[in-house]
């Protein structure tokens, strides 16, 4: 089955806590501050279950109910069939059915009526999200692509974000279309307008794109008049790609993937290992081997293998690939400028994080490289041309430093641009919006903001979270966050602005508040402005949904790879042709929303797959073709 692949705290847990950092959240309830290092949430149940029984139960019951797909026996059974990977044909098996009849179960079913079923789920699905997305405006399409080893296809991951009325971010799997042929710019843009038109959206309903910076899909958002926004993540993995691929680093890292390779392949090996480590006392775990097109990988494959040093030089097998003292002091330093970087990806690929994160982070970034006791090195040195080579002046991104303005934890930051940055940004604002929003500007007038204690937004528990007690250790943002901040005044849209900027400079949330919490809680102060936060916040940091989708379907997709789409399955009464290994659009399994992300609960596991993990081929003994074969094997997923 074809999962939506959103991660971000869509367990019911979430509803009693409140996501405040990577390593830590609050309780909604107690306002007790839980470790949740690594995203492990074991603490945070324990809490829940002993201190709040009841809310804990809530939770879970709710849960259940929301994740029920179907009242019906025979819809049930079909998304059973459908997300096990099993035929269709199963239904219809005799011990299955000896089965139902000894259980007293009555159902009819056939595999005609169980892909009748699954196409009825996903019609209903489709008009679920033209429903709630009729008359949207300004919508942000976030698509990515993945290409078949052979280059006969690609499918691509087709998401649509919003800010709704409520100042609620909602996500929708539009779908996983296939693109036969070669993926030209032209045929992705083709490619999108056709999947948008199967839940009734119109290009000019959307306004921005989140990609990468592949040159056809640039090319494509060119052609459909789309305001793209780089993925930010993509663009640090390239980062991180440019620094491991140096002269420097080569030779650790190409000792490291020599000693993951080993550790992978030989169980013997690996038991050896994790023996050694636990007689040296040291408790290091086996070095990983990541995918190359993992978003810093190789920072993670080196970093296993540098703190593994110890346990390697003392494997006979593995110690002729030990870091050399000189490997490890560059391995080191390169280590800890980076550590930053991949904390800032990570924090970045959440489906609840904003592109106006995306200057703040990076200049907290080349901030966190500069004043790194590494700097002055060979290898700082080398980082920082990479760094300014990818980044160089961020600030210069138009788009970006409008996004940056409307989200109030980081407008008219000195630290983050200059007094002419900012005026700039405020001018092409102004330009941008004043004509598009001026029938607001009659709604009422903006009241100016008391500076008193009482009316600072740092003062209110519910809205934000002070940083020193959240983070044991503050982050390169943080420290940037916490410089001074500047002055200066602002005519409606523009008068607006002024108090704006006015309330901003006196009493700024902080880093780890909801931007969409402060506009909800002022949109009557700032009637344009809230609308205009709406459409510009939409758009996320990172296209990280669409890269989620393909690797929670992995299977799907290899067995695509591997296997021909086989037409086991005949088109009855103009229905989409089912084939065993083909997919089967279907948004019937829902996923709770997260505490700061309401995901669309009838889109967020939306494509429902027949796969197989393996495939044999058989040849007849005259020499005819290969006849390909599925084998059933349930999906762990």
């Amino acid at each position: 089955m074809l999962r939506a692949g959103i991660d971000v705290k869509r367990s019911p847990l979430w509803k009693l806590y409140d996501y405040v950092n990577p390593s830590h959240s609050k309780c909604r309830t107690c306002n007790s501050s839980l470790l949740t290092k690594d995203g492990n949430t074991t603490g945070l149940h324990k809490h829940a279950e002993r201190y709040h029984p009841r809310e804990y139960q809530e939770a879970l019951n709710s849960n259940k109910k929301h994740n029920e797909p179907s009242t019906s026996s025979a819809e049930l059974l079909a998304l059973a069939v459908a997300t096990a990977g099993i035929p269709f044909r199963f239904t219809e098996n005799f011990y299955f059915l000896k089965f139902l009849e000894k259980e007293g179960v009555n159902i009819n079913v056939t595999a005609d009526s169980t892909k009748k079923l699954i196409s009825n789920i996903a019609n209903n699905g489709r008009r679920e999200v033209a429903n709630s997305l009729k008359n949207a405006k300004d919508l942000c399409l976030a698509f990515d692509g993945w290409t078949s080893r052979n280059l006969r296809f690609h499918s691509f991951g087709v998401f649509l974000i919003l800010i709704d009325e409520n100042f609620e971010r909602k996500i929708h799997l539009v779908g996983a279309p296939r693109l036969e042929g070669r993926a030209t710019a032209d045929n992705i843009a083709k490619l999108l307008v056709e999947t948008l038109e199967t839940v009734d959206i119109k290009m000019e309903q959307v306004s921005y794109a989140v990609t990468d910076a592949g040159s056809n899909v640039v090319k494509a958002c060119e052609i459909l008049q789309l305001k793209r926004t780089t993925c930010i993540c993509h663009k640090l993995s390239l980062f991180f790609k440019d620094v491991f691929t140096t002269t420097q680093m080569s030779s650790i890292v190409d000792k490291s993937k020599k000693c993951t390779v080993i550790l992978s392949r030989s169980a013997a090996a690996k038991e050896k290992f994790i023996a050694i480590s636990r007689a040296l006392g040291e408790n290091a775990a086996v070095p990983k081997t990541y995918s190359v097109t993992r978003w810093g990988g190789c920072f993670l494959q080196v970093r296993d293998f540098i703190k593994s040093r110890n346990v390697i030089r003392n494997d006979g097998d593995l110690a002729h690939l030990a870091p050399t003292d000189d490997e490890n002091d560059i391995a080191n330093a390169c280590l800890s400028i980076m550590e930053e970087a991949f904390s800032i990806m990570t924090k970045l690929e959440g489906d609840d994080s904003s592109a106006s994160l995306i200057i703040p982070e990076v200049i907290a970034l080349k901030n966190h490289i500069e004043s790194d006791d590494y700097f002055y090195t060979s290898t700082g040195q080398m980082i920082w041309d990479k760094f300014t080579d990818r980044f160089g002046n961020i600030t210069d991104d138009r788009e970006l430093m409008l996004m940056t303005l409307i989200d109030p934890r980081f407008g008219y930051f000195e630290e983050i641009a200059t007094d002419l940055d900012w005026e700039m940004a405020q001018l092409d604002f102004i330009n941008r919006f004043e004509g598009d929003y001026q029938h607001l500007t009659q709604i009422s007038s903006p009241v100016p903001i008391s500076s008193s204690p009482s009316s600072s937004l740092l003062s209110s528990n519910s809205y934000s979270i002070s940083a020193s007690k959240s983070s044991p250790r503050p982050s390169a943002l943080q420290k940037l966050m916490r410089k001074k901040t500047l002055n200066t005044p602002t005519k409606s849209l523009q008068k607006e602005i002024g108090v704006y900027k006015e309330q901003l400079l006196s009493s700024r949330p902080d880093e780890f508040s909801d931007p969409l919490r402060f506009w909800s809680d002022h949109h009557s102060t700032y009637p344009i402005l809230s609308k205009i936060s709406r459409e510009l916040l939409s758009v996320p940091s990172s296209s990280a949904c669409t890269e989620r989708l393909f690797r929670k379907n992995s299977k799907q997709f290899k067995t695509q790879r591997v296997q021909e789409m086989d037409s086991d399955v005949e088109a009855t009464d103009g229905e989409d042709v089912y084939k065993i290994n083909d997919l089967i659009y279907t948004p019937g399994l829902p996923i709770p929303p997260p505490v700061q992300t309401t995901i669309s609960t009838t889109n967020a596991e939306d494509i429902i797959a027949k796969p197989t993990t393996n495939a044999r081929t058989t040849r007849k003994k005259s020499g005819a073709k290969r006849r390909r074969t599925a084998v059933v094997v349930s999906d762990s997923d």
